[in-house]
């Protein structure tokens, strides 16, 4: 099954489509939680930056959306390096070969969240700022809201 949506994706997006997926996981928690809608858009590698949300293959040949948090020149090939916003794991470094294309929205419910407005990018550029310690920032105020939730009425 994951194989076959692979390749149903990276054929959509190499015709220039678009396409939109339920999301599974919390390694970008809080922008992409589980279950969300995401929509993936084609991109050429060139025009990616820090702070974009990629879908790409991972090193288990799964499908990954993770944050790039940095770009490396590496024997004449650029490699971006990629981390997931509430990944306890070490960064990835992937090719242009492994993108498949760019997170555009989320959808949550009937809320709908565009990572390209101005708002987004900001709070995308102050994340890659707070990691690779933002895991705990969540983990902290995720505690702070149950306890919160028990003693207030």
């Amino acid at each position: 099954m994951h194989n076959d949506f692979a390749e149903l994706s990276a054929k959509i997006l190499s015709q220039g489509g678009s396409f939109r997926f339920k999301a599974h996981g919390f390694s970008m928690y809080p922008i992409i939680r589980n279950e969300d809608v995401i929509s993936v858009h084609p991109v050429e590698f060139s025009a990616l930056h820090s702070g974009d949300v990629v879908l790409y293959y991972g090193d288990k040949k799964h499908l990954v959306a993770h944050r790039i948090v940095g770009k490396q020149l590496r024997n004449g090939r650029i490699f971006l390096r990629m981390r997931g916003d509430a990944a306890y794991s070490l960064d990835e470094w992937v090719r242009d070969e492994q993108v498949m294309g760019k997170v555009v929205s989320i959808q949550r419910g009937e809320k709908f969240i565009h990572l390209n407005r101005n708002f987004q990018l900001l709070m995308s550029l102050f994340w890659i700022k707070l990691s690779p310690v933002g895991h705990l920032f969540f983990r902290i105020a995720y505690m702070v809201k149950r306890a919160a939730q028990r003693f207030l009425p």
